[in-house]
């Protein structure tokens, strides 16, 4: 799903917005600065990359800024000069004409409550006057928690879970299981004829995973061939021509790694391994050209999944939440 994006709104990098030093912030030693991509990418890749599955979404955006610089705006937070703490503002992938206008902060590292509060109190009048469009907060809880709610106070919002998950990677290639029938191929292409038979897919997983509305299979057709098109890769699952699970590779981290997203069985195929299967015959493929494997897990899933895939090897980096706004 294309990315519209609305930080032209945003004063452009380099801007003069007022405040950018440690004088303006109420912690001793923290200071925030706006970074350019490739500065950014440089300073906080040693804190980002030490976790590399917590901080996919911070680390993705920084790649997003090296190939499109205007897009994103990259912020570091500095204790004694070495960067703790990261926050990258980034637009909402919009299906709907409505989440056009979101926008998407990610925060990775070490932001404290005076630090968070601090980032607002520096910002200029133009970009306080965007916040109203910021849509959610991703990252781990602590600094999450801390920069949603400064956002919200200046808002004058409420601050909302939404999601909770375990940040989780892979490195070793696991094993395709053997007594689960079918196999699986990857699909690329928007025309592929098996899309037809995972029509509603996209709005099954949006209702089973995040809790969202139902949308119609002709909209939820769209969106995965919108996945597609933005040049994501479906791995299906079939079984005697038929698919019955789906992983697809989102994010594409480079040297760090790749992002695994989007895996669904259908809702009348589950119980017989197919999920299983498909994560660990796309992952198996996926560890021939990246060094890591990175995904989010559901804690509050029915089916145990942080189970199921630490018993394909994936490990554990911490939890993870989407904070929303109402």
């Amino acid at each position: 799903m294309a990315e519209v994006s609305r930080l032209q709104a945003w004063p452009s990098h380099g801007c003069s917005s007022p405040g950018f030093s440690s004088q303006n912030l109420p912690s001793p030693g923290e200071a925030w600065e706006e970074a350019q991509p490739q500065a950014f990418f440089s300073d906080a890749k040693a804190m980002l990359e030490a976790a590399p599955a917590l901080h996919q979404l911070t680390l993705a955006a920084a790649h997003e800024a090296l190939r499109e610089p205007m897009s994103r705006r990259l912020f570091l937070c500095r204790r004694a000069g070495a960067v703790v703490g990261a926050v990258a503002f980034k637009t909402l992938p919009a299906a709907r004409a409505e989440d056009s206008d979101a926008l998407r902060v990610s925060v990775a590292g070490e932001v404290s409550k005076e630090a968070a509060e601090g980032f607002f109190s520096f910002l200029g009048p133009k970009e306080l006057r965007c916040l109203p469009a910021v849509g959610d907060v991703a990252g781990p809880p602590q600094p999450a928690r801390a920069f949603a709610e400064a956002c919200a106070r200046h808002q004058g919002k409420e601050v909302v879970p939404k999601l909770d998950t375990e940040a989780m990677s892979l490195r070793h290639a696991p094993a395709v299981p053997s007594t689960v029938p079918g196999h699986m191929r990857a699909v690329t292409s928007a025309d592929d004829p098996v899309l037809l038979g995972m029509a509603a897919w996209a709005t099954h997983f949006a209702e089973d995973a995040l809790g969202d509305a139902p949308v119609s299979q002709s909209e939820s057709s769209d969106r995965l061939r919108a996945m597609l098109r933005d040049g994501k890769t479906l791995f299906v699952w079939e079984r005697d021509g038929k698919p019955v699970a789906v992983a697809a590779m989102g994010r594409d981290l480079e040297r760090t790694g790749c992002c695994l997203s989007f895996v669904f069985t259908a809702r009348s195929e589950r119980g017989h391994g197919y999920g299983g299967a498909v994560v660990a015959a796309a992952c198996a493929e996926l560890l021939t050209r990246r060094v890591c494997v990175m995904l989010f897990v559901d804690i509050s899933s029915s089916y145990n999944t942080v189970k199921l895939y630490e018993r394909l090897g994936f490990k554990r980096e911490g939890n993870h939440v989407g904070l929303f706004f109402e």
